[in-house]
């Protein structure tokens, strides 16, 4: 067989991760609930891996005539892959096997390489799919003993649909093995914060051939990287997956906590009374401890929100609940519609909006992922000033980062975008003197953009905020009239 050439692009949208899940029995939040996984590691609802080497293997199978196994397979999963974002696959393959890769834009995704022989024989496995469930949480004690059985199932009508040369080449244990890792990546161990990295398997013979189940044992958990390597056996298979423990939700103090590190002092005197403060992104992270600090110090707060509804809807109760004056707007800065937040007429605007931030190449300049970030830097600021400037707005605060100081190689789109929102505050200050613009290089903080599978320390945002708040205040009052 001469070396075929094997290429293909599609997007995987929610509608196929539901159905991929029904076949596969991972129902992870980060794979099928929008709103839950914009507070992950990805910032958004991420493909499965498998679904992703499904479809791989779904496109390699057409190529092939009659039946045959798999040898052995090994995939690396190098970064997650958006649902929703358009995926390249490319590759060439013989009668041996092939050699596949997937890439988003110029990112290398996940690479294959597989081995195959002519020949079909196939282990029975469980007809059907398994049922929907709750994912397990366990932490990295848990992890570090965790062994246990999956088995092996297979929905041949499902499958059919979503990858119909797959299962007229493979044997059905073989595609029913690579659908339990998932579930036990997904539901099982790590579980409900788990990110697959890697599957290795090779064809074998072992004590389990009766057994219609994937067993698995953790062999190591490193706690340097929150990293779990399970080893895998199955009736003629044997293998391991690497798969993380990224971190959970930064959650943020509630009121309670800020008026408690605001001081009695504080609380009676009420420093922000009359500050009417636009927050905008203000369901989570900065932006939300911003709300909190501005409401409990006695300012009136319209904070926004694009996609977390329920997270804005919980500040305000929270904020209601203490005494505050809260309430909350739907607004996408990358509408151009900042004109519908004129009604509110703020006295202060504080802008937090900010996409998913991740990292980049360290060789190579997305012009893309710059223009995105530009949308909500540049763009976005620009439309949301536009809309409420008027004779009662007297500051806006505006917050930057300290990798412009630092310069990360890897971050180099959202580096350049966040400096032409600096020079476009400068900008702004000069062409509306009467205004005050602060444009602070914050540090990293602990908040979802900032979460890393690597430990790492990050500044606590409340005591920021504080000072923050503290010093912008000082600097307005000290400003000249609008």
């Amino acid at each position: 067989m001469e070396p075929v050439v094997i290429s293909g692009e599609r997007s995987f949208h929610i509608d196929d991760q539901t159905a991929f899940s029904r076949l596969s029995g991972d129902f992870n939040p980060l794979h099928v609930d929008v709103l839950a996984a914009r507070r992950s590691l990805a910032g958004g609802a991420v493909v499965h891996g498998i679904h992703l080497l499904l479809w791989v293997l779904n496109a390699w199978c057409a190529t092939r005539a009659g039946r045959g196994t798999l040898v052995s397979l090994d995939v690396d999963f190098l970064k997650p892959v958006r649902v929703g974002a358009k995926v390249r696959l490319s590759g060439t393959a013989d009668t041996a096997g092939a050699n596949l890769t997937l890439h988003v834009g110029d990112l290398l995704a996940t690479t294959i390489d597989l081995r195959v022989r002519e020949g079909y024989a196939s282990y029975k496995v469980a007809a059907g799919g398994p049922p929907c469930a709750a994912p397990f949480a366990l932490d990295g004690a848990a992890i570090s003993n965790a062994e246990g059985k999956l088995p092996l199932m297979l929905d041949l009508h499902l499958v059919s649909a979503l990858a119909p040369a797959l299962v007229r080449f493979l044997p059905a244990h073989q595609v029913a093995f690579m659908l339990a890792t998932t579930r036990l990546v997904g539901m099982e161990c790590p579980g409900l914060h788990s990110l697959y990295s890697e599957l290795h398997f090779i064809q074998s013979v072992g004590a389990v051939e009766g057994e219609k189940c994937l067993a698995y044992r953790v062999k190591r958990f490193d706690k340097r990287f929150s990293l779990a390597t399970i080893l895998l056996t199955a009736p003629g298979l044997s293998g391991s997956i690497k798969a993380f423990l990224r971190p959970e939700p930064q959650g943020q103090p509630g009121c309670p906590e800020v008026l408690a590190a605001l001081g009695a002092g504080v609380r009676s005197s009420q420093p922000f009374d009359g500050q009417r403060a636009l927050v905008i992104g203000g369901s989570r992270g900065l932006g939300e401890v911003f709300a909190k600090v501005l409401a409990m110090g006695g300012a009136e707060v319209l904070l926004t929100y694009n996609h977390g509804e329920q997270d804005a809807a919980a500040i305000v109760a929270d904020i209601t609940a203490n005494n505050g004056k809260a309430a909350r707007l739907q607004y996408d800065v990358t509408s151009g519609q900042g004109a519908s937040l004129a009604a509110f007429a703020p006295t202060h605007l504080y802008y937090m909006a900010t996409p998913f931030i991740g990292s980049g190449q360290r060789d190579h300049f997305n012009a893309a992922a710059f223009e995105r970030f530009c949308q909500y830097y540049v763009d976005g600021f620009a439309a949301t000033f536009a809309g409420v400037r008027h004779a009662g707005l007297a500051a806006v605060y505006y917050p930057s980062s300290v990798f412009l100081d630092v310069l990360p190689a890897d971050m180099s789109e959202y580096i350049s975008a966040k400096g032409a929102g600096e020079a476009l505050c400068a900008t702004l200050a000069k062409a509306f003197p009467g205004l005050r613009f602060a444009c602070p290089r914050l540090p990293r903080m602990a908040t979802d953009q900032s979460a890393s599978i690597v430990p790492s320390t990050n500044q606590a945002v409340l005591p920021l905020v504080l000072a923050q708040v503290e010093q912008f205040i000082k600097e307005t009052q000290c400003s000249p009239p609008p």
